[in-house]
C-alpha cells in the first residue's frame, strides 16, 4: 500500500478506478483512505507554519485536480438539456463555436469579468468568447479535520464541491434572469399564476422551430401546474400523489432543476423559483460555460487567532445565447 502513488489512492476513495491487484489483495476503500491520509500528512502539517513549500503545494494539488475534475460533470448534471461546459487550459482562450440555422438570432449576453456587470451584442462571426472570473469558498478547518482522521476524502472533496456547485448554479440563474429582461414580449409572459393559454403560447413558439420543448423549472414551480380536474388521466394523477407534480404537461415535458438554499441561514434559494424556462430539447445549448482547468488551494493566516484557514478558488466565465427559439415565463406569485 505504501508504494501506490498518491493519485491511485486518491482515484480509488473517490470511486474512479480501483486497480485488479488492489481488490485481488483483498484490500478495501478504508485502507486507501488510511493511506493517502498517511501520504497526505507527510507532504503537509497544519499545525507547522514551516512547511516545505513544494510539499504543501503537492498536497493542495492534489485535492484541487480531484475536484476540479469532477465540477463539469456536477454542473452538467444539474445544467445539461440547456447548457454546455468546457474546461480550458490555463492560458488558453475559453471560445465556444457557435452553431447557426436559418432565422437564428445571434445575440448574446455576457458576464464581464470586472464589476460583474452584463455585456450584451451581437455576434459578428461563429465564435463566442467568454470571459473569466474567481469562484470560490473558504474550507475553513475541514482539511485539518480530514488529515486528523475526522472526515474522509469523499467528505472533503463534497464540502469544495458544493461551494463551487452553488456559485456556479447562481451564476446561471442571474443569467438566465438577466436574458429575461432583454427578450422581446413575444418570448416572455409573466403572472400571479400558472397561466395556461400564456404558456401554451410560448410553447407554441418553440414548437414553430420544429423542435421537441421541455419546461424547466423548480419543483415549487412545476407544483403550480394545475394538478386537479380531469385533464389528468391515472398516470397523472399518480405522478402528482408521488412526487407532487406531472412530468408532461399537454404533450410538453416537464424537467424539474433541483433547488437548495445557499446557506445554513435558509433564506436564499439558490434558484428562483419564480422562473420558468421554455427551451428546444437537443438544439443549440444557449449557456456556455468555460471553466479553466486549473483550481488554487492554498492556506490563509488568520490575524487576531494565527489559525490557519485554507481558501478553494477557481475561475470560469458564462455567457448565453438569447436566440429567437426559447422563451421565459415568470410566477410572481411564487
Amino acid at each position: 500500500m505504501k508504494d501506490m502513488l498518491i493519485k491511485d489512492l486518491m482515484n480509488i476513495v473517490t470511486g474512479k478506478n480501483v486497480p485488479a491487484q488492489f481488490s485481488e489483495k483483498g484490500l478495501t476503500k478504508a485502507d486507501a483512505e488510511v493511506a493517502l491520509r498517511e501520504q497526505l500528512k507527510g507532504l503537509y502539517d497544519p499545525k507547522n507554519y514551516y512547511n516545505d513549500p513544494t510539499d504543501k503545494n503537492k498536497c493542495f494539488q492534489i485535492i484541487a485536480e480531484s475536484i476540479i475534475e469532477e465540477l463539469p460533470r456536477r454542473v452538467e448534471a444539474q445544467f445539461g438539456m440547456f447548457l454546455e461546459s468546457k474546461t480550458y487550459g490555463v492560458g488558453d482562450k475559453p471560445e465556444f463555436t457557435v452553431k447557426t440555422g436559418k432565422g437564428a438570432l445571434r445575440k448574446f449576453v455576457t458576464r464581464v469579468a470586472i464589476g460583474g456587470q452584463y455585456r450584451k451584442g451581437t455576434l459578428d462571426s461563429r465564435s463566442l468568447t467568454v470571459d473569466y472570473y474567481a469562484i470560490g469558498g473558504g474550507v475553513r478547518l475541514e482539511l485539518e479535520e480530514y488529515l486528523a482522521g475526522k472526515l474522509d476524502m469523499m467528505e472533503l472533496r463534497e464540502i469544495i464541491l458544493d461551494q463551487m456547485t452553488v456559485a456556479i448554479f447562481k451564476d446561471a440563474q442571474e443569467i438566465l434572469v438577466e436574458a429575461y429582461d432583454t427578450l422581446p414580449a413575444e418570448q416572455k409572459g409573466e403572472s400571479s399564476s400558472f397561466d395556461e393559454a400564456k404558456i401554451q403560447e410560448l410553447v407554441d413558439l418553440v414548437e414553430s422551430y420544429g423542435d421537441q420543448v421541455a419546461i424547466v423549472c423548480t419543483k415549487k414551480f412545476a407544483r403550480t401546474i394545475p394538478m386537479a380536474g380531469s385533464n389528468y388521466d391515472g398516470v397523472g394523477q399518480d405522478q402528482v400523489r408521488k412526487q407532487g407534480y406531472v412530468d408532461l404537461w399537454k404533450g410538453t415535458q416537464v424537467l424539474v432543476l433541483e433547488n437548495s438554499y445557499v446557506d445554513e441561514t435558509n433564506k436564499e434559494r439558490v434558484f428562483d423559483d419564480q422562473y420558468a424556462f421554455i427551451l428546444p430539447v437537443g438544439k443549440e445549448k444557449l449557456i456556455k460555460h468555460a471553466l479553466e482547468g486549473q483550481m488554487l488551494i492554498d492556506e490563509q493566516k488568520m490575524p487576531a487567532t494565527g489559525a490557519m484557514t485554507w481558501q478553494a478558488m477557481a475561475r470560469h466565465g458564462m455567457a448565453m445565447l438569447t436566440t429567437n427559439h426559447f422563451a421565459v415565463f415568470k410566477n410572481t406569485a411564487l
